[in-house]
């Protein structure tokens, strides 16, 4: 099991709905949730395009320039949204397409009493 809250939906969907979105007009969109030893790691990956170096930015926090910058505030809600779950995000080079990595910590198993 993650740690993780209600938002983490909003963050998923969002990525979902860019992809969907930017993937062109028959987009195959693949959703995979691996459980490690202590992170959970969701990977959504389209066969779109690609995703632009500015939003890039935006999903991994890196500083923004005037002529490099996202576009809307999507993918800016899903940066936040992981940095409040202290999770992170990756975003790796592909040959095709986009895939984004949302990782997670393991919630820590609660003993009974």
């Amino acid at each position: 099991m993650a740690f993780a809250d209600p938002q983490l939906e909003d963050a998923v969907s969002e990525l979902l709905t860019n992809a969907a979105k930017h993937a062109g007009e028959d987009p195959t969109i693949a959703v995979e949730i691996n459980r490690g030893t202590d992170r959970t790691t969701i990977e959504i990956s389209d066969d779109g395009p690609g995703l632009p170096s500015g939003e890039r930015r935006v999903l991994t926090g890196a500083t923004e320039t005037a002529l490099d910058h996202g576009s809307g505030i999507g993918l800016v809600l899903v940066y936040w949204i992981l940095t409040n779950l202290d999770g992170e995000i990756e975003v790796p080079p592909t040959s095709s397409g986009t895939t984004v990595e949302l990782q997670l910590q393991q919630a820590a198993s609660i003993a009974p009493e």
